[in-house]
């Protein structure tokens, strides 16, 4: 709608909306003004993402990462302040100081892209529910002491004076290569199915296959960064719709209908209702009701706000076409995640069709 208000190009509104706010984009489109691209610090940038693609299709030049099961943050630090902002571009610092104190140390000023994940004693990754306590708990302290977690460094915006965001990752890499806590990559020349095994057996998610030739796409999910996980098949979805559940569960929604986008718009998968604890479902609840659009023979239809993140066995299709899934379970609730950035058809369709 911008870029044909204002005869531009959907990629130029995209970069442009990418550095800055809606408000700031639309008060300059109207001045005739072009918004301002420079990175400064505190000025958030949306993250590059990684999608789901076939291995024939990985990229030929590839630097290897492990895939951590935390929550994605965009640290900028400047002297002794450092501001952590979540995907969103929402400001946690208070949740991080843990955090904060260890990129303090850092030699250098810098805008970084990483995973903050929950860790046990002993440094392994421990399950990421765990992240929930220290991203909603109002006693940050006591969070603190109850969940342990690590950062890690897998890209780099600007570091020093100099925005380092267009050159290739291999470049980027080079320059923020010195800093600590760098996520574990693979050697160069090394075998990735082998290193995928490596990463499934220290406890993470699988791998990303980064295109060492491309430099950082803000807010893009790009075929640049391929993630590679077990076979189980997991999407990101939207609620669309909702029904209150039976006996204990009478007072609650317990059944959500899910979506993929489809074009400009959505197409259902049918419904998920595994994986929810019962304070989960009230929460739901109370945060659905307020964005009830419709309903109809006991159906709650729900404006698409609500991301979550679910696994299936397998994607299945019925004789009218319908595409569906095979025993779903919610694994993740993404209040880090824009409706925007869920999968689309074209993802579930190759799993259907391989």
């Amino acid at each position: 709608s911008i870029a044909s208000h204002y005869d531009k190009k959907i990629n130029i509104v995209k970069k442009d909306l990418s550095m800055n706010t809606v408000e700031s984009v639309l008060t300059h489109y109207e001045n005739g003004e072009s918004p301002p691209m420079n990175l400064v610090h505190g000025k958030f940038v949306k993250p590059m993402l990684a999608k789901e693609i076939p291995m024939v299709d990985w990229p030929k030049d590839r630097i290897v990462d492990y895939k951590y099961d935390g929550n994605r943050y965009q640290i900028h630090k400047e002297g002794d302040n450092v501001i952590i902002f979540n995907r969103k571009g929402s400001i946690v610092t208070p949740q991080f100081q843990d955090v904060v104190e260890t990129v303090r140390d850092y030699e250098v000023d810098c805008i970084l892209d990483g995973e903050i994940y929950p860790i046990n004693d002993d440094g392994s990754p421990a399950e990421h529910k765990l992240m929930g306590t220290r991203v909603h708990s109002k006693n940050h302290a006591e969070a603190r002491e109850k969940v342990k977690v690590k950062w890690v460094i897998f890209d780099c915006l600007k570091i020093g004076n100099e925005t380092i965001m267009d050159l290739s990752y291999s470049d980027r890499l080079h320059k923020f290569l010195r800093l600590p806590d760098q996520a574990h990559r693979m050697k160069e020349g090394g075998d990735v199915l082998a290193f995928y095994n490596q990463a499934i057996n220290d406890g993470f998610e699988g791998i990303i296959v980064k295109d060492s030739t491309l430099g950082y796409e803000p807010s893009k999910r790009s075929k640049g960064w391929a993630k590679y996980k077990p076979p189980r098949i997991e999407l990101d979805v939207v609620i669309v719709g909702a029904c209150y559940g039976e006996n204990s569960k009478a007072s609650v929604f317990s059944s959500f209908e899910i979506a993929v986008k489809d074009g400009d718009g959505f197409i259902s998968l049918g419904n998920v209702g595994n994986g929810f604890t019962d304070k989960e479902l009230l929460s739901m609840t109370n945060s659905l009701r307020k964005i009830v659009d419709s309903y109809e023979n006991n159906q709650y239809t729900i404006l698409p706000r609500k991301v979550l993140t679910v696994t299936a066995d397998l994607v299945t299709q019925n004789k009218d076409g319908s595409i569906g899934l095979r025993f779903p379970r919610k694994t993740r609730i993404r209040d880090d995640k824009y409706v925007q950035d869920i999968d689309t058809i074209e993802t579930v369709e190759r799993h259907l069709f391989g």
